[in-house]
């Protein structure tokens, strides 16, 4: 029975780094297995004794854990429940002070390794944020170097309109022109 735990665990960590699936899929898939294996020994009241198998799966639980924290990190409570009660295969039937001890300490390493993925998930975070914000810099200044090369384009277009309309003797249709050309300069260099 704790072959199959250890092979359907190494397919879930298998599965968890594929690109397209998330993985809190393989971590809560393969923690429903291990959880299953686990409560199989008590119900049916046999005692597991594949300690090997135990540490191929162990290892992948807590994999999956720390990945499922980072990205899902509601579904690192099942594969992390899945390593905190996975002694019971070994220590079942016992004294119930074992068991609890047992579970308790085996919690310790799924809580470390769902830290570590919280921890990863909060560095995500923070790299996003610093993205987007050197972004919106980066906008903000390309836009107000965009309005400064545009406001001098329209300071000389308007130099050369009011300098036109120095000349003797324009033809009216020109003057208005040039009125209208200074005017709508103005406007521009005041907005």
């Amino acid at each position: 029975m704790n072959l199959i735990g250890a092979v359907v665990q190494l397919c879930a960590l298998v599965v968890a780094f594929r690109p397209r699936v998330p993985p809190a899929y393989s971590a809560v898939g393969g923690g429903a297995v291990s959880l299953a294996i686990t409560a199989y020994h008590p119900l049916t009241g046999t005692r597991g004794d594949g300690t090997f198998w135990l540490l191929i799966e162990v290892p992948a639980l807590l994999v999956l854990t720390m990945l499922a924290a980072r990205r899902a990190p509601l579904a690192a409570l099942v594969p992390g429940l899945a390593v905190s009660t996975i002694l019971l295969r070994m220590v079942w039937p016992g004294p119930p002070s074992l068991i609890l001890a047992g579970c308790a300490g085996w919690s310790l390493g799924a809580v470390g390794v769902a830290t570590a993925g919280l921890y990863l998930r909060s560095l995500d975070g923070n790299r996003r944020r610093a993205v987007a914000q050197a972004v919106r810099d980066q906008r903000l200044a390309l836009a107000r170097d965009l309005h400064d090369f545009v406001a001098h384009d329209v300071s000389g277009m308007l130099v050369q309109a009011q300098a036109a309309r120095l000349a003797p003797e324009l033809p009216p249709r020109i003057e208005d022109a040039l009125r209208r050309i200074e005017e709508g300069g103005q406007q521009a260099l005041t907005c």
